[in-house]
């Protein structure tokens, strides 16, 4: 499963503040190797959603 979020911010260099439309709060992920930017789409693969 993949998911389109947007990014927030990026808060250390090994971590991005993104935003997921089907989720009412942010989510940080690991991502140390790119250079994206605040307000660009990001594509999230191997996405597993839990419930609770």
């Amino acid at each position: 499963m993949s998911i389109t979020a947007t990014v927030r911010r990026r808060g250390r260099e090994d971590r991005v503040s993104v935003s997921i439309p089907s989720c009412g709060f942010p989510h940080s992920i690991v991502d140390n190797t790119s250079t994206v930017k605040k307000g660009q789409p990001i594509e999230l693969s191997d996405v597993t959603l839990a419930n609770g």
